[in-house]
């Protein structure tokens, strides 16, 4: 799966998640991301408050990559503390730079 949090508008960005998307890539956009219309499912807080346990595990992913900044979510977040992913990459702009 992978979760954009709060990110400027990019539509370099944009276009990659579409192709990846397209690719069969889960991908959850936060209303903060400015990335929203690429998200998968646009509901994605609600469904993991209210899902059955069943439907969490088959929702657990083998791998997170997350990018942009926090997300605002607190149903995502709740949700996200409880993965045990083998892999979780996360994708930040050097500040530096």
């Amino acid at each position: 799966v992978i979760i954009i949090g709060q990110n400027l508008p990019d539509p370099e960005l944009l276009a990659t998640l579409k192709i990846l998307a397209k690719k069969d890539f889960a991908i959850l956009a936060d209303v903060v991301s400015n990335q929203y219309e690429s998200s998968m499912l646009k509901h994605f807080d609600f469904l993991v408050s209210q899902a059955n346990i069943e439907t969490l595990q088959i929702l657990e992913p083998d791998f997170i990559i997350s990018l942009g900044g926090p997300v605002l979510s607190k149903a995502l977040k709740i949700w996200l503390k409880k993965q045990k992913p083998k892999f979780h990459f996360r994708i930040q702009q050097d500040e530096t730079t």
